[in-house]
């Protein structure tokens, strides 16, 4: 070795288990399959992990562009091993670095970036993680709203560093059953200026502040994910599947309101616009509200409601 050469650190071995080797991945075109080396570029890490022989034992996730497997470190900790192209690697690993702060609280700890070569010579790299629970297993919407503040005041903390993630979506989302991380870094762009979000989801769970003008709530990505996510609808009603009003008194609630099939138009000449409709569906369930609150049973009601809202429509006409 010539003196000024630098010495490279010693490899990382990676060892595919039985299950990874009876079909084509990512991970099989590294030269030696299925036991490969590959040398790891720690800068920045936040979990130094030693040289050392690593069980490939399980593929988390095998998409278009990365392919994601479990890797078992000699002491049984898991690491994430993410292959993908040279440059998503590379871009990936730059947030993180930039992210240093949030790792472990808000986005997973990472490892390193692992370079290796194929049979011909050429690089692989990989990132290597920390395992971190499992990808979100449902839509937002249907989350608890607590659950969506938890997420959406991380994102926060992800803007207050200038970065906005531009594919936030569920697959991004990893849940241990406790705590979250918003994973899948590559595609971020850097926010314009310092993100004014100030508003705390969670100090804020079951209110309505989704027209709120606050100040503290001038982040247009922020409040837009918020919105896609319904998280200020826990304060709402859906009225047949139509429209979203604030909840009232004088409105039922919504496990009601969901047994009534409501259907307007009783005229063939008549042009029912949105508006119309949402005025008639308001004046149909305000009444069976003062119904429900004088002792009729709902049971009746949902046998008559095609007659009432007939009702309520006849008078409509009469008004016009």
């Amino acid at each position: 070795m010539d003196a000024n050469e630098v010495p490279l650190p010693p490899p990382f071995t990676l060892h595919f288990s039985t299950d990874l080797i009876a079909y084509v991945h990512r991970a099989t075109s590294l030269a030696g399959f299925p036991t490969c080396t590959m040398i790891l570029d720690d800068e920045n890490t936040t979990i130094p992990i030693a040289p050392q022989l690593i069980d490939v034992v399980d593929v988390l996730h095998d998409g278009r562009h990365s392919t994601v497997y479990v890797g078992r470190c000699q002491d049984s900790t898991e690491v994430a091993l993410k292959f993908t192209t040279r440059e998503d690697v590379l871009e990936e690993a730059g947030s993180y670095d930039y992210l240093v702060e949030l790792q472990g609280k808000v986005v997973p700890k990472f490892c390193g970036v692992l370079y290796g070569n194929d049979s011909r010579g050429n690089d692989i790299l990989c990132l290597m993680m920390e395992r971190f629970g499992n990808r979100l297993d449902q839509p937002f919407h249907k989350l608890p709203t607590v659950e969506k503040a938890k997420i959406l005041n991380k994102l926060v903390k992800i803007h207050d560093c200038g970065l906005h993630h531009l594919d936030f979506a569920e697959r991004n989302v990893l849940f241990d059953g406790n705590d979250y991380r918003i994973a899948d870094l590559r595609y971020v762009s850097d926010c314009d200026g310092s993100c004014s979000w100030t508003y705390d989801f969670e100090e804020h769970v079951g209110q309505d502040d989704s027209e709120s003008m606050d100040p503290s709530m001038r982040c247009s990505e922020i409040r837009s994910e918020a919105m896609t996510m319904l998280f200020w609808h826990d304060a709402k009603l859906r009225l047949a599947d139509l429209f979203w009003v604030s909840k009232s008194e004088d409105l039922p609630p919504q496990h009601v309101i969901d047994r009534l099939d409501v259907r307007t138009g009783i005229a063939l000449h008549t042009v029912y616009y949105t508006e119309d409709r949402r005025l008639l569906i308001l004046r149909f369930f305000r009444l069976i509200q003062q119904k429900l609150k004088n002792g009729e049973p709902l049971e009746r009601l949902e046998r008559e409601q095609m007659r009432i809202m007939y009702d309520i429509q006849k008078e409509w006409h009469k008004e016009r």
